[in-house]
């Protein structure tokens, strides 16, 4: 049987569940409705946003180039330039001030907030429907 609720990061996410906890908690006030909302999800249900929220971003076109031409996700990525060549150095000679081999936070609160975004989009398409629900009656 497969675990829905298992994510990767770097094969089919950013950042953990755990992670985008932390980041919900860290940005929401207690009773922000998205927090609530996410706090009631269970990992299965966190993890299907989390994967529509990067499955949106992987399709978004960005500048640089992956760290790894071998990664499957667009993120690490290291700045336009001289990139092809930095690309095509072995791991160990890469020699910069910046560590462009981790995710940054950034993205893994980009994805976070994506994945908080489509639910809020569900949670109108719901509003909206039950509405016209309504106006029929």
């Amino acid at each position: 049987m497969t675990d829905f609720s298992t994510l990767t990061v770097g094969k089919d996410t950013y950042c953990s569940i755990d992670e985008a906890d932390e980041y919900v908690g860290k940005t929401y006030n207690r009773y922000a409705p998205l927090r609530v909302i996410w706090s009631v999800l269970d990992d299965e249900e966190k993890a299907s946003y989390l994967r529509t929220s990067l499955t949106e971003i992987e399709n978004l076109l960005f500048t640089g180039a992956k760290y790894d031409s071998r990664q499957l996700l667009a993120f690490p990525r290291i700045p336009s330039g001289n990139s092809a060549v930095y690309s095509s150095l072995p791991l160990g000679m890469r020699l910069v001030s910046h560590d462009y081999s981790e995710i940054p936070q950034a993205v893994k609160a980009a994805q976070t907030e994506n994945a908080l975004a489509i639910i809020c989009k569900e949670c109108m398409a719901q509003t909206d429907k039950q509405f016209m629900i309504m106006q029929s009656l």
